[in-house]
């Protein structure tokens, strides 16, 4: 499976849309492109793509709504069935937050783990940061928790990844204010 994003002129504007395509057969010739989004209004971006252990893929990635405002959105691939309906993953939303730069992992059984960024376009404050949610395989997405610190910087950059005994380990970085450098925070999920 890949994804990947287009350049789409869009009259005095452009936008980004993203497309994938999956290999039909092992050694076979890749299924002809599709969209994976359809919301015409805004840039799909910075994309996660996942496999699970039972063959199904997880995509997410940062849907914008207007130039101020941006969610995180999931589907989820099955073989023979296709593609599930976009599922927003941000709950933090509103006219200027940009919720941005997801990363996701899946664990042996089917759960995710998401984590990203919430950037108040002009305000900062308490409902920026660093959150995350998990997807529990057969029940769906959990409540959102905040990872970082309550007034925190949003992570430019997260990272997850799943250890032998299923625990999962992130990692991010939240920034001082115009810079891109700042501290790393690291975190483990049972």
């Amino acid at each position: 499976m890949a994804l990947w994003n287009t350049f789409v002129p869009s009259g005095s504007w452009y936008r980004f849309d993203l497309w994938w395509s999956a290999l039909a057969t092992t050694g076979g010739s890749w299924t002809s492109p599709a969209l994976l989004e359809n919301d015409d209004a805004g840039d799909a971006t910075n994309q996660a793509l996942v496999a699970d252990s039972g063959g199904n893929f997880h995509a997410i990635w940062q849907q914008y709504a207007s130039e101020y405002r941006s969610d995180l959105v999931h589907r989820s691939y099955t073989p023979g069935s296709g593609w599930s309906t976009v599922t927003t993953v941000s709950t933090t939303n509103g006219t200027y937050y940009n919720n941005r730069l997801p990363s996701l992992v899946a664990d042996r059984n089917g759960n995710l783990m998401a984590m990203w960024g919430v950037y108040q376009s002009g305000y900062g404050g308490a409902e920026e940061g660093t959150f995350a949610r998990r997807y529990a395989a057969g029940e769906g997405w959990r409540t959102t928790l905040r990872v970082g610190a309550t007034g925190g910087a949003p992570a430019i950059s997260t990272s997850l990844d799943v250890q032998a005994d299923g625990t999962i380990g992130a990692t991010w970085m939240e920034p001082a204010e115009y810079r891109s450098d700042g501290p790393i925070f690291s975190a483990r999920f049972k």
